[in-house]
């Protein structure tokens, strides 16, 4: 991947005065900033973290069967696993490798931001990601976003590189990132075909910067990267029949949009929505804006080159996957908006690259401290109570007592920071907490019985029972509350821990004293 196609950036935003000293200073130290902020988060693993570092323990050749229950592709579970084995399993251990994932991609976005706009524009898509609160929340988790960001970037400059020289070298790195995308989440195959359309059109129509030759062979390199995840394909389908998103409601394309913009700036809080509202803006002008003076700014609709291209390729993604998941009921989190972050924030620092003067430097400082306060805030956010209630638990508890977990999805991120003495079951089907099994996961939550459930295991233990329980997880209304409804028919009970809503997962804690003696 080399740096050759800065002669085809904008003119505009080459010839520019250069950034002043001060600007270059200030956006260094943003940058030292957030790149501390992917590294500090200090709360508990939730859910979707602690499911991660599960299956990733698992033996490499019983991965296949544990992602058939969870829904997704091993690219990034078989890279934890050895994560693991070097690091550690420890909150801090597991979650670093998200962060060099995401600081990895920051030396990308200056290269990409120079072939652009050159060093200007360099220096400015090298802050706006290293402050982006999107890049720095998906830092702090232990999840695959920050490697699907890196990887989705990665192939934009190596297809950058191929429509000048398709090299051999070059069509075999698209096709291995290609592949890596794939393996990693499927969000991924809407982002590949959007690349595959726009090389087609390119081969099709010659464009000005992507000819003929270099569109048809990108788009084939692009095929070749589909073609080494057919190996998946088999246990793809197997997901596709039986887990799906049982965990939330149909997306609706509004839903989609806003909730997509407003986790650019760093989720639903007033704050994040107001700077995801300047990134959009600034991306918008990154698209349609013409640089002029220090006062002036021209729109021009009759967009080309790589703005259009930025745009065509997240519109098309977005675009994809909200038709599938209109025909196939499925939900959308904004966290699949990985893909396409990239484009979306070299927009937006292209649209502060059109400013001049002060008002350059203003907004820019602005963004970036807005970028950094909200970024550090949503790294410390509290997203789980499981390690709230399990010390609990560990204090108040002995070796004889039973855990009850109802829904299962509680399970994980507590059973995680319990005594390794406490014996733990899981309502529907009294499976051990460490994972969840999502095969069918509506139906099996239908045919169980909680009241059944509770006297059954009332019967089976004598001593004290703890419920682990939350009431709002979809296909479950209703029916977690039968449980410490049935316990308490037989047994002393008590509220111990009240949910916070304060937490991403919040919970409720009730203690069952043992059974009378007879």
């Amino acid at each position: 991947m080399t740096d050759t196609t800065v002669a085809d950036a904008d003119t505009e935003l080459v010839d520019a005065p250069p950034l002043p000293r001060v600007a270059r200073v200030g956006i260094g130290v943003a940058v030292a900033v957030g790149v501390v902020a992917r590294f500090v988060a200090d709360t508990p693993l939730w859910l979707d973290e602690a499911l991660s570092v599960n299956i990733a323990d698992v033996p490499l050749g019983q991965l296949d069967d544990a992602l058939r229950q969870d829904g997704h592709p091993p690219l990034y579970y078989a890279l934890l696993k050895g994560w693991m084995q070097v690091v550690g399993d420890g909150d801090a251990a597991v979650r670093a490798l998200s962060g060099l994932l995401s600081v990895a991609t920051l030396p990308l976005a200056w290269i990409a931001g120079r072939r652009l706009g050159g060093d200007r524009l360099a220096w400015l898509s090298l802050g706006l990601f290293a402050v982006s609160p999107f890049a720095i929340r998906y830092a702090t988790e232990a999840r695959m976003y920050s490697l699907l960001t890196l990887l989705a970037l990665a192939l934009w400059l190596l297809i950058d590189d191929a429509r000048h020289d398709p090299a051999p070298a070059r069509l075999a790195g698209i096709a291995v990132v290609a592949a890596g995308l794939c393996w990693t989440h499927y969000w991924s195959f809407y982002l590949l075909a959007a690349f595959g359309l726009w090389a087609l059109v390119a081969a099709w129509r010659g464009l000005p910067d992507f000819s003929r030759s270099s569109g048809a062979r990108v788009a084939g390199a692009l095929v070749v990267g589909g073609l080494l995840f057919v190996p998946w394909v088999p246990a793809l389908l197997d997901q596709l029949a039986h887990t799906g998103t049982p965990w939330g409601d149909p997306s609706r394309p509004a839903e989609v949009a806003v909730l997509t913009v407003f986790e650019l700036g760093g989720g639903p809080r007033s704050e994040a929505q107001l700077l995801a509202l300047v990134v959009l803006l600034l991306a918008l002008l990154g698209l349609f804006g013409r640089a002029g003076d220090e006062k002036r700014v021209e729109l021009d609709v009759r967009v080309s080159g790589r703005p259009l291209e930025l745009a065509a390729l997240t519109a098309t993604t977005m675009g994809l996957g909200l038709l599938v998941g209109v025909v196939t009921a499925s939900t959308f989190q904004p966290r699949y908006a990985a893909v396409v972050v990239p484009f979306i924030l070299l927009l937006a620092a292209r649209g502060l690259g059109c400013l001049r003067g002060p008002v350059l430097g203003a907004v820019t400082g602005v963004t970036l401290v807005a970028g950094l306060a909200v970024g550090v805030g949503v790294s410390g956010l509290d997203r789980s109570q499981g390690e709230t209630v399990a010390s609990v638990i560990n204090a108040e508890g002995s070796g004889g007592d039973l855990v009850i977990f109802c829904p299962d999805q509680l399970g994980p991120s507590t059973d995680r920071y319990l005594d390794e003495t406490l014996a733990a079951a899981t309502f529907p089907e009294g499976d051990a907490p460490q994972r969840v099994d999502w095969r069918d996961y509506a139906d099996r939550v239908a045919e169980a019985d909680p009241v059944a459930f509770a006297n059954e295991i009332s019967v089976g233990h004598a001593g004290t029972i703890w419920v682990v329980m939350a009431t709002s997880y979809r296909s479950l209304e209703g029916v977690c509350e039968q449980i410490p409804a049935a316990l308490g028919a037989e047994r002393t009970g008590v509220l111990v821990v009240r949910p916070d809503n304060d937490f991403y997962e919040p919970a409720t804690l009730y203690r069952f004293d043992p059974l009378p003696s007879p």
